[in-house]
């Protein structure tokens, strides 16, 4: 039925400053540590669902709604000392142009009848 039907918000989860260049390198412990942690809350908060994602190598937070989320950040920080980012999930585009199509036919055929 559609009453069962929980809308979740997908987030990505980083520590502060991964992705600028003087930080790489430097943060391997932090995200071990952010991993064990989102790990041990999603066991306590079923509504909570992290998930690594293969194809972009990020993290992934599945959350009932934005309160939801910052409730999240506050425990990480309250917790386990962790600063956290939020950010828009990756688009993966699967397909891609090889080469230009040169000969294209398009054929518009009406139905009749039932």
């Amino acid at each position: 039925p559609a009453e069962e039907v929980a809308l979740m918000t997908t987030v990505t989860v980083s520590m502060p400053g991964e992705g600028s260049k003087k930080n790489k390198g430097k943060g391997a412990g932090g995200d071990e540590k952010l991993t064990s942690a989102l790990a041990a809350m999603a066991r306590e908060d079923l509504a909570l669902r992290v998930e690594h994602d293969s194809a972009s190598g990020k993290l992934l937070l599945r959350c009932m709604s934005g309160e939801h989320m910052q409730l999240v950040a506050s425990r990480l920080k309250d917790r386990y000392d962790l600063d956290v980012e939020f950010g828009q999930p990756p688009v993966q585009y699967r397909e891609t142009l090889v080469k230009k199509v040169t000969k294209v036919e398009g054929r518009h055929k009406k139905q009749s009848g039932g």
